[in-house]
């Protein structure tokens, strides 16, 4: 997101920002406020956010994860050639997020 801030861009559509809004608002805010080193730090954090995000079906995980998180079962309906991630899977991606700091739970309570 930095870069295309850096080159005139307005921000980004990422699909990930279902997750990371509140990351991605980081770095427009240092950026905004010049706050350059701010900027790359958080850019680098979303970065590995989003990469954690990445090492599974995008659209299976994110369901998978609101899911597990919100007790709402229409999480899990899912069309092909998207399916809800086996356990395994999905307790791997909840680690890494939490190896990287990141609060699903405070997130799914908010909405």
């Amino acid at each position: 997101m930095l870069d295309t801030l850096k080159i005139g861009g307005s921000g980004c559509i990422s699909a990930s920002a279902n997750l990371t809004a509140i990351n991605c608002g980081r770095v427009f805010k240092a950026w905004k406020n010049k706050k350059n080193k701010k900027a790359m730090e958080d850019q680098q954090s979303l970065s590995i956010l989003r990469g954690v995000l990445e090492n599974h079906s995008f659209v299976s995980g994110l369901k998978s994860l609101f899911a597990s998180k919100s007790n709402v079962e229409g999480w899990e309906n899912m069309l092909p050639p998207f399916s809800p991630l086996l356990k395994k899977q999905l307790l791997s991606i909840q680690l890494q997020l939490k190896e990287v700091g990141f609060d699903l739970e405070n997130i799914v309570r908010k909405n």
